[in-house]
């Protein structure tokens, strides 16, 4: 199963999680983002519904 990986735009748009908010659930350790080769941030869709208990 292929695992669903968000920009921060996409999350904006799809939860309206802000930028600041997903980077201190980073610093809290609440989410671990892959970074890609150039180093911007995705999340996986999976942790992010989990963290809003949307699951």
């Amino acid at each position: 199963m292929e695992r669903k990986l968000l920009t921060i735009k996409n999350i904006k748009e799809l939860y309206g999680i802000s930028r600041i908010t997903l980077i201190n659930w980073e610093k809290k350790g609440l989410l671990n983002p892959i970074r890609t080769p150039g180093g911007q941030r995705r999340y996986r869709k999976e942790d992010i519904e989990e963290l809003l208990n949307l699951k």
